[in-house]
This record gives C-alpha cells, sequence and structure tokens, in this order.
C-alpha cells in the first residue's frame, strides 16, 4: 500500500517546484501534528482556565525561545549543502551546534533561575527543547535529501505519545504543568532515538564533508535570526501582555495565536519542501527559478485567501471550544487577524526564495524590521486597548514584512540582477 502511495505521488504535477512524497508527508505530519496539538492546547485551556494556562504557556515560549539558540539556524544550511552535495555533514557545522548548544543550554537554566520561571518544569522543558534541537540538525539532512517524509513519520509519532500521554495525564487528575514537561521531554528523547535508528544507511552521519565552510558562520547568523524573529512574531505579544496587559488577555492571545499558527501549518510544509528545489533551479536556470516562484506565491496566496476565509466563519464555534465561560474576546480577536495569513503566506515564500538565492540577510532585514514595527505600535496599544492593540501590532508587522519584500524581491530586481551578475550574498 505505502508503495503505491509512493507511486502515484511521483506522477503528480508540480514536480518542478516540490518533490511530491516529502511535501504531502510533511501535509500530513503538519495536519496532523495541528490537530493533535490544537486539541491539546483546547483540553488544557479548558481544564485550567485562562490564568494558568497563559503562565504554562509563557513557560513552555521560554524553552522554546531558547531551542531557537540551540539550533542557531543550522538546519536550513544542512539542507541546502545536502540538496547540492547530497552527503557529509561540513566540520564547521559541527562544532557550530556543539558551542550553540552546550553554551545555550547554560545561559538558558541561568536565565530561568535570574528570570524566576518555575522550577523545575522550565528545565525539564528546556531539556526537551534540547533533545528537539538534535532531531531537528538531523532533519535538516533528510530535507536536503528529499527524505522529509522519515522526518513526518517520526513527528507524528512523537506528537501522538505526547498528546495521548497527556490526555491520560488529564483523565487522572494529575495535569501540572510539571507533568505536562515531563510528557514532553520524554517524547522528544524517543524522536531522537528513532531518527537515528532509521537514518538512510547510504548516508552516514559521521561522514564530513569535505566541502570548504568558510562562509558558514556568517551564513549560520543570518539563518539563526531568521529563526528567532519567524518564531518571535507571534509571540512577542505574549510578553508584552505579560507586563502591560492583563492575565485574561494573556490567556485568550495564547489560544489565538496557536490557531493561526495552525493554519500556516500547510504552507510552512510547502515551504520547507520548496527550498531543495528552489535553490537547484536558482543555481542551474535563473528562468526556471522566476517561474518556481511566481508559481509558488500563486499557490500561497490562494491558500492564504481560503485558510483566512474558513477561519472567519469558524471564529466563534473554535473560541467556544478554548474558552467556552469568556469565548467572544478570542472570537473577535481571530476575525481580525485571519486575514494576515495571505500576506503571511506570500512573505514566507518571499523569504525562502531569497535563502534560496544565498541572501537570506534581505529576509533577516524584513522580519527584524517587521518585529520592531510591532513592539512598537503594541507597547503604545496594549495598556488602553488591551488586545485590539495587539490586533494593531499584528497587522503592522505583517504589511511591513510583506512590502519590504514586495520591492526587494520583485522579478523586476531579479532579472536585473541576473543581467548583471551580481548574486553574492
Amino acid at each position: 500500500m505505502s508503495a503505491l502511495f509512493d507511486n502515484r505521488l511521483s506522477k503528480q504535477p508540480f514536480k518542478h517546484l516540490i518533490h511530491w512524497k516529502p511535501f504531502v508527508w510533511l501535509c500530513v505530519h503538519f495536519f496532523v501534528s495541528g490537530l493533535l496539538i490544537f486539541l491539546l492546547w483546547m483540553a488544557l485551556a479548558r481544564h485550567w482556565g485562562p490564568l494558568l494556562f497563559g503562565q504554562f504557556t509563557l513557560a513552555f515560549i521560554y524553552a522554546a525561545t531558547w531551542c531557537l539558540i540551540f539550533d542557531f539556524g543550522l538546519d536550513p544550511i544542512l539542507t541546502q549543502h545536502t540538496s547540492i552535495h547530497r552527503y557529509g555533514i561540513p566540520k564547521r557545522l559541527i562544532y557550530i551546534k556543539t558551542l550553540a548548544m552546550s553554551g545555550g543550554m547554560i545561559a538558558a537554566l541561568a536565565g530561568c533561575k535570574i528570570g524566576s520561571f518555575p522550577s523545575p518544569t522550565t528545565e525539564i522543558f528546556l531539556c526537551g527543547a534540547f533533545f528537539f534541537s538534535t532531531t531537528n540538525f538531523l532533519n535538516g539532512i533528510l530535507r536536503g535529501i528529499e527524505r522529509a517524509d522519515i522526518e513526518s513519520k517520526i513527528g507524528i509519532l512523537q506528537k501522538t505519545i505526547f498528546v495521548v500521554t497527556t490526555f491520560l495525564i488529564i483523565h487522572c487528575n494529575e495535569a501540572t504543568p510539571l507533568t505536562i514537561a515531563l510528557a514532553y521531554t520524554i517524547s522528544q528523547v524517543l524522536a531522537t532515538l528513532l531518527t537515528i535508528f532509521f537514518f538512510p544507511s547510504k548516508h552516514n552521519l559521521l561522514k564530513l564533508s569535505p566541502v570548504s565552510a568558510t562562509s558558514f558562520n556568517g551564513k549560520a547568523f543570518s539563518f539563526f535570526l531568521i529563526a528567532v524573529f519567524v518564531f518571535l512574531a507571534p509571540r512577542i505579544d505574549v510578553f508584552l501582555l505579560k507586563y502591560l496587559g492583563s492575565p485574561n488577555a494573556l490567556g485568550q492571545y495564547s489560544g489565538a495565536f496557536r490557531i493561526i499558527e495552525g493554519a500556516m501549518y500547510l504552507i510552512i510544509a510547502f515551504s520547507i519542501s520548496l527550498l531543495p528545489k528552489a535553490t537547484q533551479a536558482y543555481i542551474n536556470n535563473k528562468n526556471n527559478y522566476i517561474k518556481t516562484m511566481t508559481t509558488s506565491l500563486m499557490i500561497a496566496l490562494a491558500y492564504g485567501c481560503l485558510a483566512a476565509f474558513l477561519l472567519h466563519l469558524s471564529a466563534l464555534y473554535i473560541a467556544n471550544y478554548f474558552f467556552p465561560e469568556t469565548p467572544l474576546p478570542l472570537a473577535q480577536f481571530l476575525r481580525k487577524v485571519c486575514w494576515v495569513i495571505p500576506l503571511t503566506s506570500c512573505s514566507l515564500i518571499g523569504g525562502y526564495g531569497l535563502i534560496a538565492q544565498n541572501k537570506p540577510h534581505t529576509f533577516t532585514y524584513a522580519l527584524c524590521l517587521g518585529l520592531i514595527i510591532d513592539v512598537i505600535v503594541s507597547t503604545i496599544l496594549i495598556p488602553q486597548y488591551g488586545l485590539d492593540g495587539v490586533v494593531a501590532g499584528y497587522w503592522s508587522r505583517e504589511l511591513t514584512v510583506f512590502f519590504f519584500l514586495l520591492y526587494f524581491g520583485r522579478p523586476q530586481r531579479l532579472l536585473q540582477t541576473f543581467k548583471y551578475g551580481s548574486n553574492t550574498t
């Protein structure tokens, strides 16, 4: 059955954009994982209420933020490297990864004590983030050789173990942030071990690449900043609401950004699958690259509009399941921000296109500027308008990123770049 499924995928259209087998598996992964996590957050929100759920989200985001330090933007570099050279891990990347994970963990534990985050819950979440980062590094190779199906199958299993275990804990009335953190970390340890065990045998993890790595330091920092800004974009308002808003607003937003994030899973899967093909097209045929990116942007726009429309219609229904006693604030917030999804989808594709051109710094500038605008607008408006202040900051950020990329990544500019041969970073 699996072989028949894979054979059918090989005959599908748009093969110049993506390799269908890893893309479909990534879509299945993100859909199943998104559904499971959505049900999990909904159950925890109903079980704990906005106050405790908001505090739990804050602790989880602290650990997840440090995961960005552990990753240090290395997995997309490994994807690009492997898509071109097909084997081996550059020695420089191993050095950077080791330094980022060891130094990051020490700093994270120190910050946990200084910031008075709940202990030992936060430390256990940090351990889970450590193993997640290890798995993500290996997944960078799998994406480069277009075997993201392995990543997806293990990811589905990890999420299933985590969610099922958490529901059992809730059923036994033992659901505390500590027990949920333990369940999360155990599932991440299993995911790392399974990724190593099922790694394709012809790609030796211990084999180092002979390719020169002189530019990896700069590229790694650019990818690290991209990962930080993409991660912080929907989460920065969690911290702003903690200090400038009310606890109830924090809880409402904690549920809202998870829903928006879930709506983006499909386009994220498409972007990940697009990167190897876009990189190869840019190196081998610039005209094919422009065709690839134009088609991808049209797909992203169509998906974003459909997702926004469906979310607008179902906002109140979803909010009732999250917070049945106070659903209206969440529903109103979702309806005000859901129409930003088409912009975000197109910006994501445009950013991956710049990465394929070896210009991640341009994407970094767009994300950084958008985040700065968001912080300024939200800081000014949240004290007076609460969640409506977050809405203004949300739209300001995404419009800034979209128009920045629309100018610096437009096809006319790409054609001029090709004409004069200036394709350096």
